[in-house]
C-alpha cells in the first residue's frame, strides 16, 4: 500500500511555505569573498521549479524518468531540484567534479531523459556523449555550444514562455531521487531514496539544529550531496527559516561569509572544522551571530576550547547517504563525543562479526532499521546484489563501529574497512588520526594498516603539512606515543603534497593501503627513511 501524505512529497515542502508567504526571502547565493550575488524569494524558486517541470514534460520527458544534474551551488539547482519532483520524475545530482569512466557509468546505470548542466562542467558532458543513447535533451546553463550536439540547448531557451505547471501526482513511496555514495569503499552506488525517506532525513536533521523562522542557515558544502541538501536546504524550509548558500569553503573567506550572511547556523565537515581551529585568531570569528555549528566529526580534543574560541555551540548527528540519520544529539542536550541517539523511526543495534549483539561499552558494528514505512532508502539503483549484502539479517549494516554508553548514547569508533589490528589489538585509525592532527603544523591527516607478517598490520599515518610549516616525522610519533596506548603508536609515518580524495572530498584509504611505503615514507623503529622499491635507507 502507497503513501499518500501530499506533505511528505519533497516539493510540497517548497509549496506550503509558498502558501503561507510567497514574498518572503528564501535564499541569498553569496560570493566567495561573501558578498551577496542574487537573492530569490519562495515564490521565486516556485515559480522557477514549475516552469521547469513544464519544460521537461514538453521535451517528451515523463513520469518516473531519471533527470541528471550537473550544478554547483547556483540557483538553477534548486529549480532544478524542485522542478524535477514537480514533475513526477526523478533526480540523479551528480558531483560537479564527476568525469570520465565514473560519470559514463553514472549515465549508463541511470539512463537519464535529460541532463542539465553548467557551461563550466559541459565539457566533462562533452567527452562521454558516446554513453548518452537515453538522453534526449542536453540543458546548459551559459554557453550550450560548448556541447556541439543537435540535443544540446541553453537553460535559457528550454524554459522560455513556459507556463506554470501544476504538480504531478505522486505518492510519498516513489523515488524523488537517487544520490551517489562517496565510494569510499568500493564503487559508488545509486541509493533510492523515496520522497519520504528525503523528507524524514530532513525533519531529523532540524531535530538536531532546530531550524525555525529567525534562523538564517549557511552552508558552503555541496547542495547535490545529502549532506548541504538534507542537512541544511530542506530542514532550513521546514522551520520557515532562510538560506546563505556559498560556492564552496574557504578558510580564507568563511567568517566574513558567516558575518555578512548574518548567519545563526552552519554545518561544517571535521576537516573543515581543523582548518578554521589551526588559522590564526580574527575578529571576525567571534563577530557572527552563529548559535550553533554541526560538525561531523566534532573536534573531541579541543570540544569546550572551540566553542569558548569561537563563541558558539557544537553539536553532531551520524549519517550516511545510504539511510539518512538514525542518529542526533537532540535539539538542546549536549553530549561531547558522542554522535547521538536513535532518531524516530528508526531502531539501532550494536553487533559482532555474528550479527549477535555486545554488551553496552563494547565495540561493534552499528546496525539499523527502519519502523515506519519508506523512512530508509529503496536500495542500490539496478544494484540488487550490493542491496542484498548490506540488508543482511534484516538489518542494514553501515560498516561503521560504535560503542554504546550505559545510558544508550552512541560513539563513532572508525570505519570497519579502516580498522586496524596490530598484533592481535584493534586499533582505531580514527584516534590515531586526531593524535597527529593535534600538532600544529598538520593540515590534515589519514591513518591505516600496513601488512606485516608477524604483526598482521602496522601503523601508517600519512599526513599533509600546512603551507610554510614544516614537521620532522619523528615529532609525529613522540605526540603519539603521549597520547595513544603503546600498541596504537604509528610505526611509519609519510609527509605527501596531496591526498587521494572521492569526489565528496574524502581521502581514499584504499588508495593509500594499495600504496603502501612510499618512497620517503619515516620508519620509527628503525630510525631511517624508506628508500624507493620499500626498502629501507
Amino acid at each position: 500500500m502507497r503513501l499518500a501524505d501530499s506533505g511528505r512529497l519533497v516539493h510540497q515542502i517548497l509549496a506550503d511555505i509558498v502558501d503561507e508567504d510567497p514574498s518572503a526571502p528564501l535564499v541569498d547565493f553569496i560570493t566567495l569573498e561573501g558578498d551577496t550575488a542574487s537573492r530569490l524569494s519562495r515564490g521565486d524558486v516556485w515559480q522557477r521549479a514549475q516552469r521547469f517541470a513544464w519544460a521537461l514534460a514538453a521535451s517528451g520527458a515523463a513520469r518516473g524518468d531519471r533527470v541528471m544534474t550537473l550544478l554547483g551551488n547556483q540557483p538553477e539547482f534548486l529549480t532544478a531540484f524542485f522542478g524535477i519532483s514537480a514533475a513526477g520524475m526523478v533526480s540523479v545530482p551528480l558531483n560537479t567534479a564527476s568525469r570520465g569512466d565514473v560519470l559514463r557509468a553514472a549515465l549508463e546505470e541511470t539512463e537519464p531523459t535529460v541532463v542539465v548542466t553548467d557551461e563550466a562542467y559541459a565539457p566533462q558532458i562533452a567527452d562521454v556523449l558516446d554513453g548518452t543513447p537515453s538522453v534526449t535533451r542536453f540543458v546548459v546553463v551559459g554557453d550550450a555550444s560548448i556541447i556541439s550536439d543537435p540535443r544540446s540547448s541553453s537553460y535559457e531557451d528550454f524554459v522560455r514562455d513556459a507556463p506554470l505547471a501544476d504538480p504531478v501526482e505522486v505518492a510519498t513511496s516513489d523515488l524523488a531521487t537517487l544520490l551517489y555514495t562517496s565510494g569510499t569503499t568500493g564503487r559508488s552506488k545509486g541509493v533510492m531514496c523515496s520522497h519520504n525517506m528525503v523528507v524524514t532525513w530532513a525533519e531529523a536533521a532540524r531535530s538536531c539544529i532546530g531550524n525555525h523562522v529567525e534562523d538564517v542557515a549557511f552552508t558552503c558544502l555541496p547542495i547535490y550531496h545529502g549532506n548541504g541538501l538534507c542537512c541544511t536546504v530542506l530542514p532550513t524550509m521546514l522551520g520557515r527559516g532562510r538560506l546563505a548558500i556559498a560556492p564552496r569553503f574557504s578558510g580564507t573567506y568563511f567568517w566574513r561569509q558567516v558575518v555578512n550572511s548574518q548567519a545563526t547556523t552552519t554545518n561544517l565537515l571535521g576537516a573543515m572544522g581543523a582548518i578554521l581551529w589551526r588559522r590564526d585568531p580574527s575578529p571576525l570569528e567571534r563577530e557572527h551571530r552563529l548559535r550553533l555549528i554541526m560538525i561531523v566529526p566534532s573536534p573531541v580534543d579541543h570540544y569546550e576550547e572551540f566553542e569558548e574560541r569561537f563563541n558558539l555551540r557544537l553539536t553532531e548527528l551520524y549519517g550516511l547517504t545510504d539511510n539518512a540519520i538514525p542518529l542526533v544529539i537532540p535539539h538542546g542536550e549536549r553530549r561531547p563525543g558522542s554522535c547521538g541517539l536513535p532518531t524516530e523511526g528508526w531502531q539501532c543495534a550494536v553487533v559482532n562479526e555474528y550479527d549477535e549483539p555486545v554488551e553496552r561499552g563494547e565495540v561493534g558494528e552499528l546496525v539499523l532499521r527502519p519502523t515506519k514505512p519508506y523512512a530508509g532508502m529503496s536500495g542500490y539503483y539496478r544494484r540488487p546484489d550490493a542491496t542484498v549484502e548490506a540488508w543482511r539479517n534484516l538489518w542494514f549494516h553501515t560498516g561503521d563501529y560504535v560503542r554504546q554508553d550505559d545510558e544508550g548514547w552512541y560513539y563513532f569508533v572508525d570505519r570497519r574497512k579502516d580498522s586496524i589490528r596490530r598484533g592481535g589489538e584493534n586499533i582505531s585509525s580514527w584516534e590515531v588520526e586526531q593524535a597527529v592532527l593535534a600538532h600544529s603544523a598538520v593540515l590534515n591527516a589519514a591513518a591505516y594498516g600496513v601488512d606485516d607478517e608477524i604483526m598482521g598490520h602496522e601503523v601508517m599515518a600519512s599526513v599533509i603539512v600546512q603551507p610554510g610549516e614544516k614537521v620532522e616525522p619523528q615529532e609525529l610519533v613522540d605526540q603519539c606515543a603521549e597520547r595513544l596506548p603503546r600498541f596504537a603508536v604509528p610505526r611509519y609515518i609519510a609527509v605527501l603534497e596531496a591526498f587521494p580524495m572521492t569526489e565528496t572530498e574524502k581521502v581514499q584509504k584504499a588508495a593509500l593501503r594499495d600504496a603502501g611505503l612510499v618512497p620517503g615514507t619515516w620508519d620509527s623503529r628503525e630510525q631511517r627513511y624508506v628508500d624507493a622499491g620499500g626498502s629501507e635507507r
